[in-house]
């Protein structure tokens, strides 16, 4: 499992977020803000070996928008988690 760079980052009207996984395996992709509550879940699914895009619009499951700032990308493919930073500037 591989979390890639998003680009654009920063960004401020929406982020492709790539990623691989190797092998069949329940994934999950979430967005955090730093004080780590969840904002957005973009994938929560049974993924096969691939390569994926998720997209991310800078708003909450809600479809809010959201405040600029630093939020946390979490990838979570079985047992193994993956984060990273991103900058969202409006």
């Amino acid at each position: 499992m591989n979390l890639l760079p998003n680009y654009p980052n920063p960004f401020n009207s929406g982020t492709a977020i790539p990623f691989r996984i190797s092998g069949k395996t329940h994934v999950s992709l979430k967005i955090y803000n730093l004080s780590g509550q969840r904002v957005a879940s973009l994938v929560n699914k049974e993924l096969t070996s691939g390569r994926y895009r998720a997209f991310w619009n800078g708003r909450d499951d809600e479809g809010n928008p959201t405040v600029s700032g630093v939020y946390l990308i979490q990838l979570v493919s079985g047992k193994r988690v993956r984060s990273e930073k991103i900058l969202f500037l409006k």
